[in-house]
C-alpha cells in the first residue's frame, strides 16, 4: 500500500489535524494550501477564506487576519474596518447569555 503525506492542518475546533492527503510536495490539501497562503476564491478576488466566529479563538484569528491583509494591502483600510466591526459585533455577541426562551416568548 502506497503512503502518502496528510495535510498538516490544525483544527481550530478539536485540535486534530485535518487529515487529507496533501499536495504533492506541500504539507497541506489543497483547502488548506489556499487558507495558509491566504489566496481569494472566486474570479473576481474579492471573497476571501475566513473563520467561523463561533469561539473567542476563532474571533481572535479572523482579527489577526483582517490585520495581515492590511498589512498586505490586500483589503483597503474600509474593508478591514468595517470586517473588524463585524468581527467585534461577533465577539459581543458571544459573551452575552442569550435567552431562547424569553425570546420565543416576545415573538408570540
Amino acid at each position: 500500500m502506497a503512503k502518502f503525506r496528510t495535510c498538516e492542518h490544525i483544527r481550530q475546533t478539536d485540535n486534530n489535524r485535518c487529515g487529507s492527503p496533501a499536495l504533492r510536495g506541500k504539507h497541506y490539501c489543497y483547502y488548506h494550501e489556499r487558507v495558509h497562503k491566504g489566496e481569494a476564491i472566486g474570479a473576481d478576488h474579492t471573497c476571501r477564506i475566513f473563520p467561523l466566529l463561533n469561539s473567542e479563538r476563532e474571533i481572535k484569528i479572523a482579527a489577526t487576519q483582517i490585520l495581515h491583509q492590511l498589512h498586505l494591502h490586500h483589503i483597503s483600510p474600509e474593508e478591514a474596518r468595517l470586517m473588524l466591526y463585524a468581527v467585534r459585533l461577533a465577539s459581543n455577541i458571544l459573551t452575552q447569555p442569550f435567552d431562547l426562551d424569553g425570546y420565543l416568548n416576545s415573538r408570540n
